[in-house]
């Protein structure tokens, strides 16, 4: 597959969604999403939507999603390899930075939670997104996020 054409295949995100496209009633219809940039407007749109109706959630994620070069320790064990396997340096990219992989998430998260009994388990890190992009999907889906009851208070000693 030549270069070009591999560059066209991954700017493209194989992504499907439900959010992005109405019928003529005004049902979802589960399409193809066309590209990050369209992903991107659609979903800074329903975030701004969210933020006039809940308490503001600073997402600083839907960025330009571009290729990155590999990290130096990385392109060093690449250069080593190169002759076996006939890689160039252009060909292995981090094709998905932090920003399309959030706009990624948001998509599966949606697609999880449209269906019945639809549910995930967020894995990862604290501070890492999981719940602001749940609120966010589950926004999109049009649910109300609510978080679930703490531990009763413990009683006075006194």
């Amino acid at each position: 597959m030549g270069g070009g054409r591999q560059a066209d295949l991954e700017a493209r995100p194989l992504l499907y969604g439900s959010f992005m496209v109405t019928n003529a009633d005004d049902e979802p219809v589960y399409a193809p999403i066309p590209g990050y940039d369209v992903l991107r407007k659609t979903l800074d749109a329903r975030l701004a939507e969210y933020n006039e109706a809940n308490p503001v959630m600073d997402l600083v994620l839907f960025q330009q999603a571009r290729p990155r070069p590999l990290p130096p320790k990385l392109n060093l064990t690449l250069a080593a390899t190169r002759a076996r396997t006939a890689l160039t340096a252009a060909a292995v990219t981090v094709r998905t930075p932090a920003a399309a992989q959030a706009m990624e998430h948001v998509c599966r998260i949606t697609r999880i939670i449209a269906l019945p009994r639809g549910n995930a388990m967020l894995v990862g890190v604290g501070g890492s997104g999981k719940q602001s992009l749940a609120r966010l999907a589950s926004f999109i889906c049009g649910y109300e996020a609510r978080a679930p009851p703490g531990p009763p208070a413990a009683p006075c000693p006194h």
